[in-house]
């Protein structure tokens, strides 16, 4: 924890005892240090980025009977360091060396995007001293092998900057942009995130908190959010909000302009004047900490995240949910899931009326409950995904989402060498979803040592913005280069048409999803690592063209690019002069001696149809679910 402390803590409570007298006086965030003059005006108020309808002040009361106010982004149990200070340096450098002495091996820097307070700013990923922060902690835990794991529900683009510098993320806009797929039946904006999302990143669809609004913003469309929001709400599901503090005149233009329902009725500024009440205490309780210009103003509240279970979103469908935990998995990057997730818990509304709205999704499982969960169909069978992830050879490879595919369908390939191979197709129309593979050894612990140190997929983290764009206008036209179909170019040679992924060929056998007797899936959190080569290899040509899709003529004309296969093909043979070539000539599909031993599996295909052909022509009825 970078940015807070526990009020219980020693070093705290040494403050309040002794005041300025304490060793950790420095630690904590003096609220009057930050303003010129002690306290925000409501300009600068206005800016302040807060998690709570209130300023992010709280009036400490000292030993000695003064009153000083601390910054407190949070709750008044989360009491905000400095960690730029000498004495909250230590507290957090000793915390992430007892961490990395105990053998983490991946740290999560919570909430860290708040340390940086700066008057005239909003308060949170202030350059470049977050920057800075954040190269001394990596270079602090470099030594131990550790990485560190960026908390921060924000704008995509944020992400991918973070894993620019090395950084691993989280994938908090999966949730909202699955469900966007599944409710409008499209796969647009999904497959859009897919390609250009980190590769250096930890998928979810689930948390002990809830699904982003912030982090889809820019990703789905803006008036489709309502909709996510009502069919949330219809589950019984909650929102937790995020606030902002509005000015005395914008908040009576706002006001007016805002229109409620109440009772069947319309009522202009109904809930924005109720939001304004209750936030009008909150600025009176710490009055004395402010300029007087802010308790004209009142603080406004927007959805942040959206609570719910994610099985109950995906309307306590089992195939639905499968599908969706199929996709989380075939997803750049290292899908975690969440405990209620695995085990396919539903709302826990009993617990909801106790606790806080984030309840929803923290249901308490007795040992007996736990036990029966693990015996339901539906749990079975994504246990048998967390092996499969797990232990298949491909996903220690690189992944190519195919943009070519209609918006309905989605199609994803990982493969590793020229080995492994595993596919997922998926319709969002039909909400049909089928697995293929090659055959692999379930007896190898493919699963074992591995590493976080991840090689960017496509090298794509490691490139700035404008570089990306960069990239897709030299590449508009490259797609034109002649290809077999399947998203390969014809110059790179795959398997046999006998063997190829979803042509039916007969040593493909059902994956038993449903089966009883499943390895521990508790290693989905662990990536292996992705290969890393010098030069262009096949996977970076497919990147390459899957970025030139995504233009459009008019771009590509505007920015004067004719003859992007020529610079594809000179990228490729400098490729080809660095990296042998034997794996790039090489098939997929059966071993060399042609062996089919009961240590491997076969060509594959797990499919979450209900018994209709496969976009692709072949019959997977013979291969369905059994739920």
């Amino acid at each position: 924890m970078v940015n807070h402390i526990s009020p219980q803590s020693h070093q705290y409570q040494d403050y309040v005892a002794n005041g300025d007298n304490s060793q950790f006086r420095n630690m904590f965030v003096k609220w009057k240090d930050i303003w010129p003059k002690g306290a925000p005006s409501a300009d600068e108020l206005q800016k302040v980025r807060t998690r709570k309808p209130a300023p992010p002040v709280l009036g400490v009361h000292m030993a000695d009977g003064s009153v000083v106010p601390l910054w407190c982004t949070f709750s008044d149990q989360q009491i905000d360091i400095n960690p730029f200070s000498e004495e909250g340096w230590k507290f957090t450098e000793a915390s992430l060396r007892s961490l990395c002495e105990r053998g983490a091996r991946l740290i999560r820097l919570d909430a860290f995007g708040y340390v940086t307070k700066q008057a005239g700013t909003s308060c949170f990923m202030q350059e470049p001293e977050v920057w800075d922060l954040l190269s001394r902690i990596k270079e602090m835990v470099k030594p131990y092998g550790v990485q560190l794991l960026c908390e921060v529900h924000e704008d995509f683009n944020l992400n991918i900057e973070l894993a620019r510098h090395g950084y691993w993320v989280y994938d908090f806009a999966l949730p909202l942009l699955m469900l966007h797929a599944m409710r409008f039946k499209t796969a647009g904006p999904l497959k859009h995130w897919l390609s250009i999302c980190p590769r250096r990143q930890i998928t979810t669809l689930d948390t002990h908190d809830g699904m982003g609004v912030d982090d889809v913003a820019g990703l789905a469309p803006l008036v489709d959010v309502p909709e996510l929001e009502h069919c949330i709400l219809s589950h019984g599901g909650t929102i937790n909000y995020k606030h902002f503090y509005v000015p005395g005149g914008e908040f009576e233009s706002e006001a007016a302009e805002t229109i409620d329902q109440r009772d069947g009725v319309e009522v202009k500024g109904g809930g924005f004047e109720q939001q304004c009440r209750k936030s009008k205490c909150t600025l009176k309780d710490v009055q004395e900490f402010l300029q007087p210009d802010c308790m004209q103003g009142c603080y406004k509240s927007v959805p942040h995240q959206y609570n719910e279970t994610y099985y109950s979103a995906m309307d306590e469908d089992p195939k639905k949910y499968l599908m969706a935990r199929a996709i989380q998995f075939f997803t750049p990057g290292v899908p975690m899931v969440y405990y209620v997730g695995l085990l396919a818990g539903t709302n826990d509304y009993e617990l909801l009326k106790k606790g806080s709205i984030r309840d929803i999704n923290r249901h308490y499982y007795s040992l007996e409950e736990a036990r029966a969960a693990t015996r339901r169909p539906v749990v079975q069978a994504l246990l048998q995904l967390c092996t499969f992830r797990n232990t298949h050879p491909a996903f220690k490879g690189r992944v190519f989402i195919d943009g070519n595919m209609p918006d309905h369908q989605l199609h994803v390939r990982w493969y590793s060498g020229t080995q492994h191979l595993a596919v997922l197709q998926a319709d969002f129309q039909t909400l049909d979803f089928s697995i293929s593979h090659t055959p692999y050894e379930t007896s190898a612990d493919n699963s074992g040592d591995l590493s976080l140190d991840v090689a960017s997929v496509f090298s794509i983290d490691a490139l700035d913005m404008p570089t990306r764009a960069a990239i897709r206008k030299q590449l508009a036209k490259a797609m034109q280069t002649p290809n077999d179909g399947s998203g390969f170019s014809s110059k790179m040679p795959v398997q046999s048409e006998d063997h190829k992924i979803g042509s039916g060929a007969d040593n493909r056998f059902k994956l038993q999803l449903a089966s009883f007797n499943t390895p521990s899936p508790m290693d989905t959190a662990v990536q292996p690592d992705a290969d890393n080569q010098e030069g262009l290899s096949m996977a970076q040509e497919l990147e390459c063209r899957q970025m030139a899709r995504s233009m459009t003529p008019s771009e590509a004309a505007a920015e004067g690019v004719t003859d992007a296969r020529a610079f594809v093909d000179e990228l490729l043979s400098d490729g080809d002069s660095q990296n042998d070539s034997s794996a790039r000539n090489g098939s997929i599909g059966e071993n060399s001696d042609g062996n089919q031993q009961q240590q491997k599996q076969q060509n594959t295909t797990a499919s979450g149809s209900n018994g209709n052909s496969n976009a692709d022509g072949n019959d997977h009825a013979k291969h369905s679910i059994q739920l």
